[in-house]
């Protein structure tokens, strides 16, 4: 096809340019698409300080180190702005000097990716908020409303069986509204489940509100990682990402103080609780200002507004050109199938048939389950009993342990600012060997607690039979320590015998009270825990905290993303819930007991770390079309057997056809 007579950028007319995808250029039948893009004029004289900002900017966007030193310099641009009247613009610095349209697009895209990483974390704060603050707000609901134990068991499974099932259809509800819509509708589900906690006066209606909370935080978490990878550009891809999964945890550890401010308030769950409305109504507000998802325009086959958002969130017109050929060619190298899968089930079949597809749905939800596998839930649980193990008062040892999930923020900021410097891999591989290394060492801690507390004396008149044994797996079950002896429900510790009691005290008034241990005993390695527990949660926070939600958002094709990070969601919430709901039985002493669950995350640890370093590729700052071929094999089956073009209605723009 001959170029257009004439000169057009004498003309100021659109330049031809032909775009050829490398996999397709020599393929037959293939007709070499024409993009229009306008004519850039002739440059114009800029300020030094204006010339080094643009070229730090466009020189090498691989490096996450000098975009960093663009939003430095984006701040220092913001502070010292003049004005003109007459043109409404702002220039820098130099009142004689108007920054050209190239410089203000810069500034432009920067500005939007500092916002938009404002907004990510709004979400990713409020499911961390919702996720942790029920654990504090159940002891004084259960005393307001009277709840039994199966009462308090329904709150919780039904806030984590909603999200697994908002996860679940998310995939769906993704493909059919986009990605803006949903995040809106999950904003719009926060702050009315927070209405209706902070205003419940009845169990159902605390039920319902949890309910609401849940479908909320499914669709949040499966939807929030993929806007912004697929927004992003691939050099802030992964601080962007990272960045949501550390708001995350900084809303559990603000979920940890608001719980422990308001626990002595009459009706203070009602804050507790409610509180999740105002940071879902700024959600809502903050993504009615934000563009849908270029990829899921394409796949929408609206080509033309992917292209005009694209042109919003860039920095040159190359960039633009570049990603838009990208997402197109992904989109096409899925859609035959995705075209012939009407329901749900024949989707999931569409991929599974797709052999690089399928080995990345399967590293993607596996990396979900290791995630919930290796303890994190477990370390959570027992942080206030390791504190309490250690000498602290019951009180203290609650605040300690919602202070100690700063220690998780310190490795996710370690992850945030290493991820696009070392990679992924190394992040993930090197998180793994030292959670499996801190699991040893907090096994080892509750196993010396055991052996080095009291003994207790079995010849004891004080000795009470129904206290001298249990039922064990993995041990005699005689009860020899005072640690046997508190593990004991009804039973207490009590000058070197275990007798009957609980904790407000003694059954029998043979036992002074100050005598008797039931909480906690004498333990000479208190600092191991503790040092062992901080330890574990910076590990678990430089990689496994926020990463794989970051290499889920991004290991997938464009035309089947949503399913595939519906599927991994799902995946997540579903191992949530069957280790949140085994963990007291697994660590029992008539099962593993404490020391020997702790084991078992290190060795599913360490094991998950020898699995992904042959699965997990590298996927920093690669596009998605180099990401798809990382999981492509020598052999794998292509279907060439028939050609379907990417029809875009009401488009002037034409991309071509290509042979699926």
């Amino acid at each position: 096809m001959a170029p257009p007579k004439g000169d057009p950028i004498q003309d100021g007319e659109w330049d031809e340019v032909q775009v050829i995808p490398e996999d397709v250029a020599d393929l037959p039948h293939f007709e070499m698409p024409l993009v229009k893009t306008p004519s850039l004029p002739p440059p114009t004289p800029a300020s030094p300080l204006v010339t080094t900002v643009v070229t730090e900017v466009m020189e090498d966007e691989s490096s996450i180190i000098e975009d960093l030193q663009d939003m430095a310099h984006l701040m220092l641009l913001d502070a010292p702005l003049a004005r003109d009247e007459d043109e409404n613009q702002e220039f820098l610095l130099d009142p004689q000097h108007r920054p050209t349209k190239d410089e203000r697009r810069v500034i432009k895209v920067l500005k939007y990716m500092r916002f938009l990483i404002c907004v990510a974390a709004i979400g990713g704060f409020t499911s961390g908020y919702s996720s942790g603050v029920l654990s504090g707000a159940l002891l004084p609901l259960t005393r307001d409303f009277v709840m039994t134990p199966e009462q308090e068991e329904l709150i919780v499974c039904g806030l984590i069986s909603a999200g697994f099932l908002s996860s679940l259809a998310g995939g769906t509800i993704n493909n059919k509204l986009g990605r803006r819509k949903t995040l809106i509708m999950a904003g719009t589900c926060f702050a009315v489940g927070g209405m209706t906690l902070l205003t419940a006066h009845h169990y159902v209606t605390l039920v319902v509100g949890e309910v609401l909370i849940g479908l909320a935080m499914g669709l949040e978490s499966l939807t929030s990682p993929m806007y912004v990878s697929e927004v992003s550009k691939p050099s802030l891809r992964g601080m962007l990402v990272s960045s949501y999964a550390l708001m995350v945890v900084c809303g559990q550890f603000f979920a940890g103080i608001v719980d422990g401010i308001f626990s002595s308030f009459d009706n203070g769950w009602r804050f507790m609780l409610g509180f999740t409305a105002l940071p879902g109504t700024l959600m809502v507000c903050g993504y009615l200002q934000l563009p849908e998802s270029p990829c899921w325009l394409v796949s929408a086959h609206q080509v033309e507004r992917a292209k005009e958002v694209l042109d919003s969130i860039r920095s040159t017109d190359d960039e633009v050109l570049d990603e838009m050929q990208v997402i197109i060619t992904s989109t096409r190298k899925n859609y035959r199938n995705e075209a012939k899968a009407d329901s749900t089930l024949d989707q999931i079949r569409s991929m599974l048939s797709n052999p690089a597809t399928r080995r990345a749905l399967f590293l993607g939800c596996g990396m979900m389950v290791l995630q919930q596998g290796i303890g994190i839930n477990t370390v959570m649980y027992y942080s206030a009993t390791i504190y309490q193990m250690s000498g602290y008062s019951e009180s203290q040892s609650i605040w300690l342990a919602a202070l100690s999930s700063l220690s998780q923020i310190v490795g996710v900021v370690l992850s945030v600012i290493f991820v696009d410097k070392l990679g992924r891999r190394v992040l993930v591989l090197g998180s793994l060997v030292l959670i499996s290394f801190c699991m040893l060492g907090l096994g080892a801690s509750f196993y010396l607690a055991r052996i080095g507390s009291s003994p207790v004396d079995l010849t004891s008149p004080l000795l009470d039979p129904d206290c001298a044994s249990q039922p064990a797996l993995l041990w005699n079950g005689i009860t020899s320590y005072c640690y046997d002896c508190i593990q004991i429900d009804g039973c207490g510790f009590c000058q070197g015998a275990c007798v009957q009691g609980d904790v407000f005290g003694p059954t029998e008034d043979t036992c002074p009270d100050d005598s008797y241990a039931k909480a906690a005993c004498t333990n000479p390695y208190g600092w191991m825990p503790i040092v062992f527990m901080i330890g574990f949660l910076i590990s678990y926070g430089v990689g496994m905290a926020g990463l794989p939600w970051t290499i889920n958002s991004e290991i997938y094709p464009p035309s089947c993303k949503s399913r595939a990070i519906s599927l991994s969601t799902g995946t997540m919430w579903l191992s949530n819930l069957v280790i949140s709901t085994s963990f007291l039985t697994i660590s029992s002493p008539g099962v593993l007991t404490t020391y020997g669950a702790f084991w078992m995350y290190a060795t599913i640890a360490l094991g998950g770390a020898g699995w992904l370093f042959v699965a997990l590729p590298e996927t920093k700052g690669l596009s998605f079309n180099e990401i798809e071929r990382q999981f492509e094999r020598p052999g794998d089956k292509i279907h060439d057997e028939e050609v379907i073009s990417l029809h875009v209605p009401h488009s002037k723009t034409t991309y071509g056809s290509d042979v699926l």
